[in-house]
């Protein structure tokens, strides 16, 4: 599964493309039934356009999912990530991940964990955050989601290494699998020994984006 820390690796890749060729992008998702307006126009799941098209946001919290159409790779894009502006083209984005790809380390400290908890946390599938933070039995993060049902606790599997979000375990109450949607929830690392739950990230928002296959497969 792609993940936003493993796509900041792709823009490395292709950064060097884009400014040599025009890339043409197929919109596969969006987030909100609000539009995207690219170059004055309304964008919608279908529209192809080219990486220096100017893309304009209807909210800041909107995601959409695009993929290359001679690569097939694609990629999630956030109004969150180009910092307040409300238009800007992909040529314009890619640079900008590729300068943040390149400050992108580990998450070893509450403090660096806090920093990529915020705002809106698009996960296709799953998301991989590097971090030492020691994670086990007795050490371990929790979310607290807002369900219809309330706040529910979600414990996360403790791995070596990362901290791993997963879109289905979020999303499956009581066995059950649900539907994912945008929810919002709190980050928490729990100490068994000391019994002490301390608070990471207060509110952030989880926003699942579906894998989709590749058109360019077809």
């Amino acid at each position: 599964m792609k993940n936003r820390i493993i796509l900041l690796s792709f823009f490395l890749c292709v950064i060097s493309a884009i400014q040599l060729n025009a890339m043409n992008f197929r919109i596969l998702y969006v987030s909100s039934p609000k539009a995207v307006c690219i170059n004055g126009l309304e964008g919608k799941v279908g529209t192809v356009f080219a990486d220096n098209a100017v893309l304009s946001w209807s909210d800041d919290k909107q995601v959409i999912k695009v993929e290359e159409q001679e690569s097939g790779k694609q990629f999630i894009i956030c109004a969150r990530s180009v910092e307040g502006k409300k238009s800007f083209s992909l040529t314009d984005y890619f640079f900008l991940m590729k300068n943040l790809a390149s400050r992108t380390g580990r998450y070893d400290s509450f403090s660096e964990m806090a920093s990529f908890f915020t705002g809106m946390i698009e996960i296709d599938g799953q998301l991989s955050i590097p971090t030492n933070i020691p994670q086990g039995d007795d050490k371990f993060f929790y979310l607290a989601c807002h369900f219809p049902e309330g706040i529910i606790n979600k414990a996360i599997s403790p791995r070596e290494g990362e901290l791993l979000l997963s879109i289905e375990e979020i999303f499956r109450i009581d066995g059950h699998p649900q539907n994912p949607y945008i929810t919002e929830a709190t980050l928490y690392y729990y100490d068994r020994k000391a019994e002490t739950s301390t608070c990471i990230s207060p509110s952030f928002f989880i926003v699942p984006v579906p894998s989709i296959r590749n058109h360019t497969q077809d």
